[in-house]
């Protein structure tokens, strides 16, 4: 007689199912794990697949970033080239003329004797500022910043320049002049044309060949 001849029936019965649940249950989780297995390799190949896109995604981004780099640098080239022209061509338009309004002012500075000067730092050798025109009298250095349209920024820093050529002039002994300052533009607007006067620099325009020079009644020029 075996163990389960002596179980009674019904409980025989009960087992039997559980036995029979257990292999069902069993058999499925086997085809579960091989049907988790199937997803995991075809998501590994789908993730291996997505890399590879990416990859290569990334390094077409990086060609066309490349190449947009290569455009906005010699873009900004061709701008700095046609800055440089546009400065100058103000700068001739109202050279001529610019001694010629202020001696009209009683200044009595040398029509011939407009020039350009770089100040370099004495420790350095580096660059300090570029005036663009400078004129001297008896008594007088006139410094004169030229601008096709001129900013609130370009005001102050002209007052930075009168200052740095005050300081030049004191390290190498020079005469100690009066300095008063000027901003010459093509374009100058009604509100920069009040800053600058506030600022107590002269304000500067072009009128046909002439430089017209606009001195308001009140206007007193700053000496630095």
């Amino acid at each position: 007689m075996s163990t389960l001849d002596i179980i009674p029936e019904p409980l025989r019965t009960m087992f039997e199912q559980v036995a029979i649940s257990i292999r069902e249950v069993a058999e499925q989780h086997k085809e579960t794990e091989k049907s988790f297995e199937a997803q995991l390799k075809e998501i590994a190949e789908q993730h291996k697949d997505f890399e590879q896109s990416v990859k290569a995604g990334f390094k077409e981004v990086a060609e066309q970033q490349k190449k947009t780099d290569e455009r906005i640098r010699k873009l900004a080239e061709q701008m700095g080239f046609y800055g440089n022209r546009l400065g100058e061509f103000t700068e001739h338009l109202l050279a001529p003329g610019i001694a010629k309004s202020f001696n009209a002012l009683g200044y009595e500075f040398d029509q011939d004797d407009v020039r350009r000067l770089r100040i370099k730092d004495s420790e350095t050798g580096n660059d300090l500022m570029e005036i663009d025109f400078l004129l001297e009298n008896d008594d007088t250095f006139l410094v004169v910043e030229i601008k096709t349209k001129p900013s609130f920024n370009d005001v102050k820093d002209h007052v930075k320049r009168l200052r740095i050529f005050r300081r030049h002039l004191e390290e190498e002994g020079r005469e100690l002049k009066k300095i008063i300052g000027a901003i010459g533009g093509v374009v100058f607007e009604k509100n920069i044309k009040i800053a600058t006067r506030k600022a107590g620099f002269f304000v500067m325009t072009q009128k046909g060949e002439d430089v017209q020079i606009d001195v308001p009644d009140d206007f007193v020029p700053k000496i630095f």
